[in-house]
């Protein structure tokens, strides 16, 4: 019947946070417990500079099953760290 029909939400490789555009660069808005961006030590309002080398794309850049390489800059015009995460499927 129509009302026992389930909806399953797609699942997909996730880092652990939510984004935000501030002045054209990326910043981390929230960071989820348990999560790779948390497990990493990155901060809510880093900004992601890069992620493999490449500029960050909010949707795309971690729906991937590889280990990448995230670029972090945790003040404005600070220097930019390098941190290793592995996206979970969520």
């Amino acid at each position: 019947s129509i009302f026992s029909h389930k909806i399953h939400a797609e699942k997909y490789f996730q880092a652990g946070g939510s984004y935000e555009r501030i002045d054209g660069r990326w910043h981390i808005r929230n960071i989820y417990p348990n999560t790779p961006l948390a497990r990493a030590g990155i901060l809510k309002g880093d900004e992601i500079v890069s992620v493999n080398g490449q500029p960050f794309k909010e949707v795309r850049s971690f729906n991937v099953t590889t280990t990448v390489e995230v670029g972090v800059r945790r003040l404005s015009n600070g220097p930019i760290q390098l941190y290793k995460i592995k996206p979970e499927l969520r």
